[in-house]
């Protein structure tokens, strides 16, 4: 679940980036010490860093091509994460700068916490893949997870892929969404005022 507090604490990580590109943070300390200084409560936590790349898209890519990282993603079982993004064009070769933060968060007994303003991030609908951009990618996206059903991948799927991907709501998100989706996106290059519900049937 998205946390401000988290997402607050990764972003200083993502600027400190700018000037130190490191798992560490300037001075060369622990990168958990801008959980620790700022108060912030938990029994297990794990960063994820990024540079180069200026799309969530391209930096998940990042993340899932290098093993640890990938373990963090599909590791622990987290309870919140925070994301942080910062934009440079002075510092150095990279420019752009993202930092993820994992977090089992507990309350002041160690017991599972629930904290304020925790929230899911919400899909537009026919934005498959949360990009906040409805394109033919989403199309991609919604197929790619459709054939790995098909050829029996085992596929989680998220609420947020449900509500966003299912255009036709018969509780599957598959081939008719996509082509639904993929109407809908060529009719909108004509006439912005096309709905999504005009192509789903």
């Amino acid at each position: 679940m998205l946390l401000p507090d988290l997402t607050d604490l990764a972003q200083i990580r993502a600027e400190e980036m700018t000037v130190y590109c490191n798992r560490k943070r300037p001075g060369d300390v622990d990168w958990d010490t801008v959980l620790i200084e700022n108060g912030f409560r938990y029994s297990y936590a794990a960063q994820n860093i990024a540079a180069g790349s200026n799309t969530p898209t391209g930096t998940f890519g990042q993340f899932m091509r290098s093993e640890g990282h990938r373990l963090n993603l599909e590791g622990e079982n987290f309870t919140h994460i925070g994301i942080g993004y910062r934009y440079d064009p002075n510092a150095g070769r990279y420019y752009y700068f993202w930092t993820m933060i994992l977090a089992v968060c507990v309350d002041g007994a160690g017991q599972p916490d629930v904290r304020d303003g925790e929230y899911y991030p919400t899909r537009a609908r026919g934005d498959a893949n949360a990009d906040t951009v409805i394109n033919a990618a989403d199309a991609t996206y919604i197929l790619t997870h459709a054939s790995e059903l098909a050829v029996g991948v085992s596929v989680g799927t998220s609420k947020g892929l449900r509500e966003s991907a299912d255009l036709n709501g018969d509780g599957r998100v598959d081939a008719v969404d996509a082509s639904a989706l993929l109407s809908y996106i060529a009719a909108a290059g004509v006439d912005p005022n096309v709905t999504i519900d005009s192509f789903v049937w």
